[in-house]
């Protein structure tokens, strides 16, 4: 459920313990993206691929045919995925509405939470989530490092919105994974890895590649 006005979030990491193993800065960073379908056949089905809603939670009707930004995952070359590295840091939906107006629609258009109409609803969901569990080990434990967390992932994801797009297209039709790497490859110019089914949901990753810079 969204926060009142003024109410934080509650705590996604409720135990407060980092991934192991983690040192130093992110050696490259995630972008996991989401075929929006799919999540809302999960969540009707009884299950959330996203693992960030509450239960018996729907899409929207008028939920689009699209991919959209599940995350950024900082990654470490050992194989880790940075979690929880701080605690306290629960995002406020009146905090985020005073976030500049086009970071907020390019929320709403690219990292889109398909339960609720705006951002605002939404913050204690898929953006407190990804805030608290991939963010904070990223940015600083402020507001501003809050923004900093999702300007990052609507700056990668407008980089593949062409990939996107033609991905968008496919709706409907039976397309093998081969045919969506391939889509990616040809918008960045360079092989980006596998594609694979991860959590019920498709995810494109960065990894094996020239990797998204840290920094």
């Amino acid at each position: 459920v969204s926060a009142s006005p003024g109410a934080k979030c509650a705590g996604a990491c409720p135990s407060g313990s980092p991934s192991p193993a983690i040192t130093g800065p992110p050696n490259w960073y995630m972008l996991s993206q989401q075929w929006l379908p799919s999540n809302c056949l999960g969540l009707k089905a009884g299950y959330d691929t996203t693992e960030t809603h509450p239960p018996g939670s729907q899409c929207l009707p008028n939920t689009p045919n699209e991919m959209t930004v599940h995350g950024v995952w900082p990654s470490w070359n050992s194989g880790v995925f940075g979690a929880c590295c701080q605690t306290g840091t629960e995002l406020k939906n009146d905090e985020i509405a005073k976030w500049p107006q086009s970071l907020q629609d390019s929320m709403a258009k690219l990292w889109i939470d398909p339960i609720y109409p705006t951002v605002c609803d939404g913050t204690c969901d898929t953006y407190n989530h990804e805030w608290q569990k991939h963010g904070t080990c990223m940015f600083d434990n402020t507001d501003a490092g809050a923004r900093q967390y999702f300007e990052l992932g609507v700056d990668k994801a407008t980089q593949l919105q062409r990939a996107s797009a033609e991905i968008n297209s496919l709706a409907g039709q039976t397309v093998p994974t081969a045919r969506i790497r391939d889509i990616v490859e040809e918008v960045t110019g360079r092989r980006r890895g596998r594609v694979f089914g991860y959590r019920r949901y498709l995810a494109i990753l960065s990894e094996g590649t020239d990797p998204l810079p840290a920094a």
